[in-house]
């Protein structure tokens, strides 16, 4: 507790009290739009919940990481890639990316409607994000040129073949293996290759029907509602006019519409057309936040069809407030930190008679782990 000061005591709350009453202030701007619905039957569907993990191992010359993404349904669907990144740039971006592509995949594969965890608007750049923003405007959107185009429409080419090679893999449980067609590829051209696979595979996996549930949302996707931002969060606002209007944290949904942001940014629709991507091109995303049980958390669902043909579904595999496809999915996919140690312990057990790459390999925080 030495860290705490009682100014740290004093201050928190008045922190807390100010957010608070711009919740209040919000809430007071937004409640007459606002339509609290209550939640349609439950169905029960043949349904695939996918979710994915990913590590990172910083070594003296080199990265290492490992991605994981898991189906689960009536049978479980898995891809595992253990891998070197380069060139060292955009690597926590692109570490994420191979994960979001392998669990695109995964749905491709699986059979009914498709569960992922996260927001398929952020994930497909119909809301903007800085962070994420900064990879495809500095080294995948600058400078495109008929000759960039082709060997990416060629690359476009391959994919499908490539999707094929690992469905078969997946389906007869060979899931540990190389899932990148881009890595073998032309270095300078790597990371815009990556990012074209990525795109590839949602464009396959809007072949059907999906849904994204959303735990935590920090950018207002309500904002273009309200007159000024207060910077609160949606799942906030909503929880407390529930709150007020019905007394309780009452199960039910709020349907609202992107409006033109929920479009895919300009400069990724220009690729998105180049690369005939027909699916991201006519893609429009259906969101709501949603409360699947009395008392339970505030998620943000989004889907690629009309939210009547989804959400019967979503609500015969809640439990807990939740949809137990995503909790068994995350429980297989998290790739712990032991794990991915024990993982490195393999590679370098692997590598004993090959001394020459040790200088890669060496351990920066080794002295600081000893302790």
């Amino acid at each position: 507790m030495r860290r705490l000061s009682d100014e740290v005591f004093h201050e928190l709350p008045e922190r807390l009290e100010r957010i608070l009453n711009n919740v209040e202030i919000s809430m007071s701007m937004f409640k007459d739009s606002f339509d609290w619905k209550e939640l349609p039957k439950p169905k029960i569907r043949k349904a695939f919940g996918v979710d994915g993990s990913r590590s990172i191992e910083r070594r003296s010359g080199v990265v290492v990481y490992a991605v994981s993404s898991v189906g689960i349904g009536d049978r479980i669907l898995e891809l595992h890639d253990l891998s070197v990144i380069e060139p060292f740039k955009h690597i926590e971006k692109r570490v994420e990316i191979h994960m979001q592509t392998n669990e695109a995949r995964i749905g491709i594969f699986a059979d009914g409607l498709v569960i992922l965890d996260g927001a398929l608007s952020n994930v497909l750049f119909l809301i903007k994000k800085p962070k994420t923003f900064e990879l495809y405007q500095t080294e995948v959107l600058q400078n495109l040129n008929d000759k960039k185009l082709k060997i990416m429409n060629d690359f476009r080419n391959e994919l499908d073949d490539w999707i094929e090679s690992l469905r078969e893999d997946v389906t007869r449980g060979l899931s540990q293996r190389r899932t990148l067609l881009s890595r073998d590829k032309d270095y300078d051209m790597k990371i815009l290759l990556e990012f074209v696979e990525f795109l590839h595979s949602y464009d396959r996996l809007l072949e059907k029907p999906i849904v994204t549930i959303a735990k935590n949302v920090y950018e207002s996707r309500l904002s273009h509602f309200l007159e000024n931002s207060y910077s609160v969060t949606d799942q906030t606002l909503v929880d407390h006019i529930v709150t007020k209007e019905f007394g309780f944290e009452k199960a039910g949904y709020f349907e609202f519409s992107y409006g033109e942001i929920g479009r895919c940014d300009s400069k990724i629709k220009v690729l998105v057309e180049e690369l005939e991507l027909r699916n991201l091109k006519r893609l429009r995303v259906h969101p709501c936040y949603i409360r699947l049980r009395d008392y339970g958390n505030v998620y943000l669902l989004e889907s690629n069809v009309n939210l009547k043909e989804v959400l019967p579904i979503v609500i015969g595999l809640e439990t807990d407030g939740y949809v137990f496809p995503l909790i068994h999915a995350h429980r297989y996919a998290e790739i712990k930190r032991r794990e991915m140690k024990a993982m490195m312990v393999a590679v370098m057990n692997s590598l004993a008679d090959k001394p020459k790459f040790r200088i890669l390999l060496k351990h920066p925080r080794g002295p600081l782990d000893e302790f």
